[in-house]
């Protein structure tokens, strides 16, 4: 059994290098790009467009009482002046940033933890879906977590050189975490808890450590009305959170593969063979304390708030430190088969994926570009009206029934989606003067003889309500059909 162990030991060995890691990992970043290309834009990178639809002046006005980055959508308009209109070019930011990112982490773990645990964090962080979904998304996650793995990597080079120039360039790279997505400012908790925990204690530090703090802030000054309107509106821009402590125990830990891989890890023999790299306490503290700030912190925010914050997209900022932890325990557990247990149960999957085909959409909250298009190839025979139910909560608090529906946030899949239907907006939840509006646009069809369509997210019972009133108020005589099912936009067809 132990000769046959180390023979199997000695054949995964000739994998542990970093190039051959980066071959194995190409089925993986083939389900990084091919959402890119062949998905459409799901609902919020159509707000992307939105934003960006009346130049820089309307931006920051966008941007600023619907919160949103102004650096990343002012990138965006600039793609745009240069004539670049396709989905997949808008997203091509976010594939490379990550891709960069992906590699300053392993350089990251490699520098200051050891190589097989650089290695190991390295394969999670690519594959944890948040980063997949993120490498593919015409919105600022991808370019804020390459930020906040950049930040991280300069502050250890500011801490091991002593120099004022990582100092000023760990400051401007930390204030651009918050320049991409305001939530991600949990990062600079967790710096400054480790800052404190670590740093040398000497004037020189200390000196670097206040222009660091100032280039930090006059880097994010500029987002202060931002942070005012989007606390002062919080409860416009969410759902109401439901989250308890078995979503947030969920949501912390990590995938099942991870925890089967350091089962295995502790369980097989640890005979003989390789040595066990030691790592530094302090970069076992900067990983434990990468993992948990930002995760807790948007749980204690959601919890104190109200608002439904503890999202996977959001909480983007803890997988490097989930990544880097997941590599240390492997490191600690077991000397033997690491590789070998990272590649068999995180890279084969993703390999057999591809081999069948199968690649994530990135239409999870629904595939309105479908809908839309099913809708109007409708209408070349018989023009009927169509009524959008808006997906977006802001619906039930802003004036939704005087926007207009191509350049509106709450509509903005028709932003980008540009639709020949004469479309009239409906509110997220049924309001009262959601069936005011209902009622005055039935009569008007009933009494015209004409049909019309209505589009709704199956977000089950506020879609379900919608449904059910439709059916009472057009009566026994009309017709009331789901006419398609766009996955998860359903779009039904009423008839008299």
């Amino acid at each position: 059994m132990k000769k046959w162990l180390q023979r199997f030991d000695d054949a995964l060995n000739a994998l542990d290098k970093p190039v051959v890691i980066l071959i194995l990992l190409l089925p993986v970043f083939v389900q990084w790009t091919v959402p890119l290309v062949r998905s459409r834009f799901w609902l919020d990178e159509t707000v992307t467009w939105w934003t960006t639809d009346q130049g820089l002046r309307e931006l920051i006005t966008r941007c600023t009482f619907w919160p949103g980055s102004i650096l990343y959508n002012s990138f965006i308009l600039v793609l745009r002046s240069l004539g670049i209109h396709k989905e997949w070019l808008l997203r091509l930011p976010s594939l490379v940033a990550l891709l960069i990112a992906a590699a300053l982490l392993f350089d990251l773990a490699r520098r200051w933890f050891s190589k097989r645990t650089a290695i190991a964090a390295a394969v999670f962080f690519c594959v944890q879906p948040w980063v997949v979904f993120a490498a593919a998304d015409a919105r600022p996650y991808g370019l804020g977590l390459f930020m906040v793995v950049l930040a991280t990597w300069l502050m250890l080079r500011w801490l091991e050189a002593e120099r004022a120039g990582y100092a000023c360039a760990y400051g401007a790279a930390a204030g651009l975490i918050l320049q991409f997505h305001m939530l991600f400012a949990t990062v600079l908790v967790f710096h400054g808890i480790f800052l404190i925990a670590v740093a040398p204690r000497n004037g020189r530090i200390m000196r670097q450590g206040l222009v660091a703090v100032g280039v930090l802030m006059a880097v994010t000054f500029p987002l202060l009305p931002q942070y005012w309107y989007a606390f002062r509106d919080r409860g416009a821009h969410t759902f109401t959170a439901v989250h308890g402590v078995p979503d947030f125990v969920r949501q912390f830990l990590p995938t099942a593969g991870m925890l089967v891989s350091v089962l295995i890890a502790a369980v097989l023999p640890r005979w003989g063979g390789g040595t066990r790299e030691r790592i530094a306490g302090r970069f076992v503290l900067l990983a434990v304390l990468w993992a948990a700030i930002p995760m807790c912190l948007l749980y204690a925010a959601e919890k104190l708030s109200g608002a439904n914050v503890l999202v996977g997209r959001y909480a983007l900022p803890y997988v490097p430190g989930i990544a880097l932890c997941f590599g240390v325990i492997l490191e600690y557990l077991s000397r033997w088969l690491r590789t070998g247990v990272v590649l068999l149960l995180f890279l084969a999957p993703w390999a057999w994926d591809c081999w069948r085909g199968e690649f994530a959409s990135h239409t999870f909250s629904g595939n309105w570009a479908a809908a839309i298009e099913f809708v109007d190839k409708e209408n070349r025979t018989a023009s009927v009206p169509a009524l959008m139910r808006s997906a977006f909560p802001e619906s039930d608090h802003w004036d939704w029934q005087s926007v207009r529906m191509n350049d509106s946030a709450l509509y903005a899949p028709l932003s980008f989606y540009r639709s020949s239907t004469d479309w009239h907006p409906l509110p997220a939840s049924f309001t009262a003067k959601a069936v005011e509006a209902i009622d005055s646009f039935v009569e008007t069809q009933r009494a015209k003889r004409q049909g019309f369509f209505f589009a709704t997210l199956d977000d089950q019972v506020p879609a379900a309500v919608y449904v059910a009133y439709l059916r009472k108020k057009l009566g026994t005589g009309a017709q009331f059909r789901e006419a398609g099912d766009f996955e998860g936009i359903r779009v039904y067809r009423m008839q008299w």
